[in-house]
Order: C-alpha cells, then sequence, then structure tokens
C-alpha cells in the first residue's frame, strides 16, 4: 500500500510537470515556432519518440523538464525560428507553462469542491455561551459579508482575516435582511482551538453546483494566492519562518504521500494546491523562470531592440545556478525540518 501511495504521488507530480510543458509546447505550435525537444525530468533520456518534428522524452531525474524551441538558444534568422518572433508571441509562449497549471489548479478545485460539500456558510447559526459577537449585538441569521474593511467571499477568507488580527477588536459588517449593520467584536482566546474566535457557529451549506463549485474553486485560488505572497513577503523581510514556511521537493513527496493516503479528494486537492503554487513562482521576474523569460521580452517590447541571445543565456545561468543553491538548501532544510500538514 505504501509503493502504491508513492506512485501515485510519483504521477501526480509528473502530471503537473507535463501539463506545465505541455503549455508551452502547445503555444510555440501556435504561433509558429518549431519545438525539437520535448522533455518531461532532466538528465539521460530514459525513453524517447519522435512525432511530427519533435523529440518527445522522459529523463531519469526528477527534478521538473523542458521544451526546447528551435532558435532559442541560437540567433537563427528563419521564419519558425524561435529568435524572430515578435515578443508578445515569446510572452505567450512563456506565460503559457504557469497559466496550464492555473487552469488546473481551478478544475481540480472544483471537483473537489463539487465532491466533498457541506462547506460552512457566512451565515450565523447559533453563539457559544460567552460569545463576544453575541454581546456586541450580531444576531443569528445575520450574514459576514466583511471584516475590517475586506470583504468575505468565503469561509476561509474569515478565517484569515481572524488569523491576522491576533486578538485585537475586529470590525464586522453583516447583511441582515435588506439591511447592512456594523459591529466591533473583541475576540476571546480559545485554549482548546488555540486561536483567537468570535464565538460564532455558521450554518452548513448545501451541496454546491459545478457553477458554484467554480466559483468557490475560483474565490479559493485567490485566498490561496495572497497567502501565498503574505508567506513569499514574511521570509523576505525576516517576518517569517524559515522551518516551517518553506517547503521543498522532499515536502511535496511526502505531503503526496500522506495525502493519498488519505485518499483521493485529498491527494487532488492537495495537487491543485501544488499546481497554483508552481504557476505563482514560475511567474516571478527572476532569471532562469518563466517571469524572468517575460521580463526580457517585455524589455524587448519597449524599447524594440532584442537582447542577445549570449546575454540571455548568461542571465539564465546566473539564475539557474542560483535557483538550484537554493534547492538544495530547502531540500536539506525538509529532511531536518520536515513541514507538517497541519
Amino acid at each position: 500500500m505504501v509503493v502504491l501511495n508513492i506512485l501515485k504521488a510519483m504521477l501526480a507530480f509528473c502530471f503537473l510537470i507535463l501539463i506545465h510543458e505541455a503549455g508551452h509546447l502547445v503555444a510555440a505550435k501556435l504561433v509558429g515556432v518549431r519545438v525539437e525537444k520535448f522533455s518531461i525530468f532532466f538528465g539521460r533520456p530514459l525513453f524517447t519518440k519522435v512525432m511530427g518534428g519533435t523529440e518527445y522524452s522522459i529523463g531519469w531525474i526528477p527534478m521538473g523538464g523542458y521544451v526546447q524551441l528551435y532558435g532559442m538558444n541560437d540567433e537563427i534568422d528563419e521564419k519558425d525560428s524561435h529568435f524572430t518572433k515578435h515578443p508578445w508571441k515569446k510572452i505567450f509562449i512563456a506565460v503559457a507553462g504557469p497559466f496550464m497549471n492555473l487552469v488546473t489548479a481551478l478544475l481540480l478545485l472544483t471537483v473537489v469542491t463539487f465532491n466533498i460539500g457541506g462547506y460552512p456558510s457566512l451565515e450565523i447559526n447559533g453563539f457559544s455561551e460567552t460569545s463576544p459577537a453575541k454581546e456586541a449585538g450580531v444576531l443569528s441569521g445575520d450574514t459576514i459579508t466583511k471584516i475590517n474593511g475586506t470583504s468575505i467571499k468565503i469561509y476561509e477568507d474569515l478565517q484569515d482575516q481572524l488569523s491576522k488580527n491576533n486578538g485585537e477588536d475586529i470590525n464586522i459588517e453583516v447583511k441582515r435582511g435588506d439591511e447592512v449593520k456594523e459591529f466591533t467584536i473583541k475576540p476571546t482566546f480559545d485554549k482548546d482551538q488555540d486561536k483567537y474566535i468570535m464565538g460564532i457557529t455558521f450554518k452548513t451549506a448545501r451541496n454546491l453546483t459545478v457553477g458554484e463549485s467554480f466559483t468557490r474553486a475560483g474565490n479559493q485560488m485567490i485566498s490561496f494566492t495572497k497567502l501565498t505572497f503574505k508567506t513569499i513577503g514574511n521570509l523576505v523581510t525576516g517576518h517569517g519562518n524559515f522551518k516551517t514556511d518553506l517547503g521543498g521537493p522532499v515536502t511535496i513527496v511526502r505531503l503526496s504521500v500522506e495525502s493519498a493516503q488519505a485518499g483521493w479528494i485529498n491527494l487532488l486537492y492537495l495537487v491543485a494546491v501544488i499546481s497554483l503554487q508552481l504557476a505563482i513562482f514560475n511567474l516571478i521576474p527572476f532569471p532562469a523562470l518563466d517571469g524572468g523569460s517575460t521580463t526580457i521580452y517585455l524589455i524587448e517590447l519597449i524599447t524594440g531592440k532584442r537582447f542577445r541571445i549570449e546575454t540571455i543565456q548568461k542571465i539564465t545561468s546566473v539564475g539557474f545556478a542560483i535557483l538550484m543553491g537554493l534547492m538544495l538548501l530547502v531540500t536539506i532544510k525538509d529532511i531536518f525540518f520536515p513541514v507538517s500538514l497541519q
């Protein structure tokens, strides 16, 4: 069973890489760039097949993949060369990979949301005995719409705002019939839950339709994206915890195996989150990432001048070396300070 779960985790990881690189592949072909090679993983090929002028292969080092485009590494002045294409077409190719990861995350979260059902709504159902919300004048049947001026779309948004507030007074806006009411609430700390609460219980929503699941999945992605940037910001400014807030390849595999053991819905959920984070990570404007390439092509678009291939290769090589060094550090961190699912 353990071996089977490891296999599931590996297949899930392969799937995300395949989707990402397929995005680059399809985009390149759509704008008329010849694709010389499409590889899942790096290293010596374990499998190779040539179709439609493109060599498809699977490497033995499970650390990403790549699409080799004609004219991307040489200044070849031909119609199907990447080098001769307009910057907009180059940008289209670069962002297509992350875009496919975003689409994958959205579809998987929609499937998960539709199959789980019974999510907490934002309509208040009741209160604890010492509820600060009840004391402030909030009533059963009220629906929370804003906290501290921030719109609340889903239950996770509410939890996120509460965690940010850290026990300070909360300004809450609720909808009561056709009226909008505002209250100031002082959360209390619950030792059992180890967090600040308002002493509110919420009605459980009915199972969602496919359309509603799609909308909720989109809102979840927005919440995850905000949380990801907040975490990155905290790490950069020194307010985060390197040991608990950052995970690498070892963490991905371990959590994927744990999720596979918990059931296919849990695995799909984790794959969706990883797919979203892959998209966000790849769009960072750093050399060797899709965001770095996009930045270069944007500069070409604005200035009207092409970068020399040699210059791009040097920038990319430095970026790649830095990324590999960071990945090594994160992998070592993963081994000694593993990230928890909790």
